[in-house]
């Protein structure tokens, strides 16, 4: 495992104290909310720039794109034999 981020860093030093279960959830609720708003200010700049289209993001939303596990790679052998 490489170094730890600038960000990471400074969330380790944030949190020096214990924190209980219902904090720990919030902050994940906190830290989610903050990447989605990223994602979708970078979304949003691209279809300004017009390198997203309403026809690229029906296409994502077709897409299946989940790599199946090596269990279910096995017991979909098993099901064709």
């Amino acid at each position: 495992m490489g170094m730890l981020s600038n960000a990471q860093i400074e969330i380790l030093e944030f949190f020096k104290q214990d924190l209980t279960t219902n904090e720990i959830l919030e902050l994940r609720r906190l830290l989610v909310a903050f990447k989605a708003q990223r994602v979708f200010s970078l979304l949003d700049e691209q279809w300004d720039k017009g390198n997203l289209t309403a026809e690229t993001m029906q296409e994502w939303a077709n897409e299946h794109n989940r790599t199946p596990y090596k269990s279910q790679n096995d017991y979909l052998a098993k099901l064709q034999k």
